[in-house]
């Protein structure tokens, strides 16, 4: 027989608990539904309610839509919508704006919310879809058939040849022996005496002859040495000292010397305006991005417009596949973007690979024959099991990376650069992959899985321990949010967590905290619920408000709820329990006395509530 204990509970704000009655906490409840539990107020109010904004009549109740919102400015926040093959952009007001696609509609089709990821950049928002694999396009570069010869001062008494060989048959095309000549005096011989094979042609650059044939063909001579002589060149160079001091505009030949069938050095292009002679790319490689294939970008115009279209992405600037291999995305599918330490952060596979610095779209290094703080650099996670990562989440100054089965963070000293990043293994939780996680001031949080129940963990700094250390915040309620956990997003402000579980889409699950010092005075979890057959499709925090995508008796929705009703503009003389609430302004018909009230949304029943502003006499 049970045992009556008396006892005396001041408050009720400890939210749910699970476990058995014996060791709850006297503020904890079985059953918490559309409350909100406060330590301020001193126990249980209602909830807020919610406000309707628009309709969004594209999403239907079946669609699985990738939903972003950002605040761009204080003045100017929006709502991305990627659903059904399309990309729509709302404001907060739900306003649609005008989304223009030359060329982008492609790379999202087929794709929900568990393809997409979203990192925005100012007025860029790049968009990927791991759907897709990266690729890169093939090299156009075909032999151009030419050669150069600098024309350098000859020695007396020294015998030099020119010899070119094409079809098989060598020819010397131009000899001297004689006086020393200056280099002008080279470029005048040559030019006046240098007999070509029939369709070549030459044509003079300062101190520089260029030698164009009509099919592929060498070029050779004879009696130069390192400092005197003609020296001749096509695609090759033994050593930088041999280039000419002048040459075609692109121009490209590999500078270095050919040991064994394999070439080594590096390549080089001449580029007047920019001094010369200059490290470049391998032209015969792979060196752009596929752009097909690659992140899309949504920009907002000057107009308040959108245009959703390919990236420019910068191509390969020196080097070859070997020198300057392609970035660890390439081949593979890229499963989130995160923007970190003035980089953007490319994660694929294992692997997660950062841009150059302040140059967001450009992955490449400058140089193949030096590394340099600013280039772009990949990282690898390492453990002794396959580890392929699916969310990446600026926190403190390090970089959390997720696993279904671990978390790492990616750490850099004073500035992120290819000579300080690591990246090591934090904790080894399972994770949730369909969540991304969120930070909440200096902590962050993240979902994970027992079994049916889904579990958040709080991930923070430990003074004690000189480490990061996770926490479950489900522990005392293990059982109260269903797995799997879909969305997470948090108020700083209210200290509060918003989560939604993909098997109880009609709900809101809050968690709400009080710290007290560096004590947990308050750890509380209630369920915001929007009635049966309702699914949740998107929450987010902006500026304190809750702002909610639903699908409703089959119709989908914008809303937003005011989590500090005091606070809010649009609040009424009391706090109204009822959701959907929308301001309208009816119009009166003088025939039948009768005003007309329209509602941009359908109902079955509705309460109206008139507020009026009498004079007083």
């Amino acid at each position: 027989m049970g045992k009556l204990v008396e006892q005396q509970i001041k408050t009720l704000y400890q939210g749910v608990s699970r476990q058995p009655d014996t060791v709850r906490l006297p503020g904890q409840v079985q059953e918490a539904d559309n409350v909100l539990v406060s330590v301020v107020h001193g126990g249980i109010e209602s909830r807020p309610s919610s406000r309707h904004i628009s309709n969004i009549s594209s999403i239907s109740a079946s669609h699985k839509p990738a939903i972003y919102a950002y605040a761009r400015d204080a003045a100017e926040q929006y709502m991305i919508v990627v659903n059904n093959n399309t990309i729509r952009v709302f404001d907060l007001d739900g306003v649609e704006k005008i989304v223009f696609t030359p060329n982008g509609v492609g790379y999202i089709t087929g794709a929900d919310v568990d393809d997409i990821s979203f990192v925005t950049l100012a007025d860029y928002t790049v968009i990927a879809n791991s759907q897709k694999t990266v690729a890169m396009t093939a090299s156009t570069y075909t032999d151009p058939y030419r050669a150069l010869i600098n024309c350098r001062t000859t020695n007396n008494a020294t015998s030099y040849t020119i010899k070119i060989t094409t079809g098989g048959s060598t020819t010397t095309v131009w000899s001297y022996s004689g006086d020393s000549l200056s280099g002008t005096e080279v470029q005048s011989n040559i030019n006046s005496n240098i007999s070509l094979p029939s369709g070549f042609t030459k044509t003079e650059l300062d101190q520089t002859i260029l030698i164009q044939g009509n099919a592929a063909f060498e070029i050779e001579h004879t009696g130069s040495d390192a400092t005197y002589g003609p020296w001749t060149m096509t695609e090759v160079v033994g050593k930088r000292e041999y280039l000419p001091l002048d040459a075609p505009t692109g121009y490209n030949i590999r500078v270095g010397a050919n040991v064994d069938g394999e070439q080594f050095g590096y390549w080089a292009q001449f580029t007047p305006d920019e001094g010369g002679w200059g490290e470049s790319a391998d032209p015969y490689a792979a060196n752009a991005f596929d752009l097909t294939t690659m992140p899309h970008f949504l920009i907002r115009n000057a107009g308040g417009t959108f245009t959703f279209q390919q990236g420019a992405y910068t191509s390969r600037i020196a080097g070859d596949t070997t020198t300057a291999p392609d970035p660890d995305f390439v081949g593979s599918q890229i499963t989130a973007l995160v923007y970190h330490r003035n980089r953007l952060g490319v994660v694929a596979g294992e692997n997660i690979f950062f841009s150059q610095a302040g140059h967001y779209f450009t992955f490449w290094a400058d140089f193949s024959t030096q590394s340099l703080d600013s280039d772009g650099f990949g990282l690898t996670v390492s453990s002794d099991t396959v580890n392929k990562l699916q969310h990446a989440t600026a926190f403190r100054r390090s970089l959390f990376l997720t696993s279904d089965k671990a978390q790492f963070e990616v750490f850099g000293s004073d500035k992120l650069s290819p000579s300080t990043a690591s990246v090591d293994r934090s904790t080894t939780y399972l994770t949730e992959t369909k969540c991304r996680p969120i930070t909440l001031g200096n902590t962050l949080y993240f979902a994970a899985q027992s079994g049916r129940d889904a579990v958040v963990f709080e991930y923070q700094y430990d003074d004690t321990s000189v480490s990061n250390i996770a926490q479950d915040i489900t522990l005392h309620a293990l059982g109260y949010v269903p797995a799997p956990i879909i969305r997470m997003t948090g108020d700083p402000t209210n200290d509060m967590i918003f989560v939604l579980s993909e098997s109880e889409p009609n709900a809101i699950f809050c968690y709400k905290m009080y710290l007290d010092g560096n004590t947990k005075a308050q750890s509380a979890w209630t369920k915001w619920t929007f009635g049966t057959g309702t699914i949740v499709k998107f929450i987010q925090i902006i500026n304190g408000e809750l702002f909610v995508v639903l699908t409703r008796n089959g119709a989908t929705v914008f809303e937003k709820i005011f989590l500090r009703y005091e606070l809010s503009t649009e609040k009424h003389p009391y706090q109204i329990s009822m959701d959907r609430q929308v301001s309208l302004t009816g119009t009166y018909a003088a025939g039948t006395g009768l005003t007309t009230w329209t509602t941009p949304i359908s109902i079955d029943r509705c309460v109206v509530y008139r507020f009026c502003n009498r004079p007083r006499w």
